[in-house]
């Protein structure tokens, strides 16, 4: 293909690929506008322990951070789940407030965090500072002190969680970003096929197909 031909070629498919991109970003702007805004409010709380066994250790902070993981994967369970459904009157089922709910200990730390996401609030401050409550309760029977335990392990809420001032989701300039990722890969994708498609149709015996530029 000659230069002169492939110079208007070039110049559309630049115009499409804009016209997509701008689409994708229109779009993704639109979503994030329609979308409802979800809030998360976080509770901190820190694990500690004064048995035995931690005493013990050159280094007891493995242990403790192990403590930790394990008492992360309990926020999730009925247990814990149950009795804040009861208390706030969340008509919603352990499962379903469970997706809603991330409880996570940074690596090497022993800083519990319980993230609650809501469309109010309010009312994730408050769920995300109930499961902070009865996880110290349920941590309490679950390590019991005693001879022949090695408690006691300790939860002790460190920041409770505040009404956040602004929604964790939409982000607009994310939704707008990704829609035109979108449309770029759009572009990319109709292109190859066009090429391909192209080829097919010269067959090997006229050479390599120019590439499309839509």
């Amino acid at each position: 293909m000659s230069e002169t031909a492939s110079t208007p070629m070039a110049r559309r498919g630049l115009r499409t690929l804009v016209v997509l991109v701008v689409v994708g970003a229109l779009v993704g702007l639109a979503a994030g506008l329609v979308a409802r805004p979800v809030y998360t409010a976080v509770t901190k709380t820190f694990v500690s322990s004064t048995g035995s066994r931690a005493t013990l250790l050159a280094d007891q902070g493995p242990y403790v951070q192990q403590v930790a993981r394990s008492f992360a994967e309990v926020v999730t369970r009925p247990v814990v789940l149950e009795p804040v459904i009861a208390e706030l009157g969340l008509g919603a089922s352990p499962s379903a407030l469970a997706k809603r709910v991330d409880a996570r200990v940074a690596q090497d730390s022993v800083v519990l965090e319980i993230a609650v996401a809501d469309p109010s609030p309010t009312r994730a401050a408050a769920i995300a500072n109930a499961l902070a409550q009865q996880l110290v309760r349920v941590a309490d029977r679950l390590m019991p002190t005693g001879a022949d335990r090695d408690g006691p392990e300790r939860v002790t809420i460190v920041d409770a969680a505040s009404p956040p001032s602004a929604p964790s989701s939409p982000n607009p300039a994310l939704d707008v970003a990704l829609g035109a990722l979108i449309g770029a890969a759009v572009w990319l994708l109709v292109a190859a096929v066009r090429t391909l498609a192209a080829g097919a149709r010269r067959g090997s015996s006229d050479g390599p197909a120019a590439p499309s530029m839509l």
